[in-house]
């Protein structure tokens, strides 16, 4: 019988020894019903992102996750987009957030809504 707040990867993945089974640590009250979860249970790289940040604090961990979920959604990449994007086409990368800033600039987004999005 899985606990209440007990973490199960979709699909029977991962193992009791890997990266998800530490998002069972009770200690951290990971949101797992938030809308930008999915991204940590799809995808290793996410995870482990998330674990790295969570190192130094869960609630910044967590904050950047839900901001790096919403920028991968508006923009409608994958994370292994993103990740391609800036390791083969940097200039591309640059352009298209200089672009993503100033869309959200003429939509009325305030400079530290903004800057949440590009300090990732």
């Amino acid at each position: 019988m899985v606990k209440r707040g007990e973490y199960r990867p979709p699909n029977g993945g991962g193992s009791s020894d890997g990266v998800f089974s530490i998002f069972d640590d009770p200690s951290i009250a990971w949101p797992k019903r938030a809308h930008w979860w999915h991204y940590v249970e799809e995808n290793e790289t996410f995870a482990l992102w998330v674990l790295n940040t969570a190192a130094g604090s869960p609630t910044t961990a967590i904050e950047q996750a839900r901001v790096l979920a919403r920028f991968l959604d508006r923009m409608g990449w994958s994370l292994d987009e993103l990740t391609e994007l800036a390791l083969k086409d940097k200039l591309n990368l640059e352009r298209r957030l200089e672009v993503f800033a100033r869309t959200l600039e003429s939509q009325g987004y305030k400079r530290e809504s903004i800057n949440n999005y590009l300090s990732l």
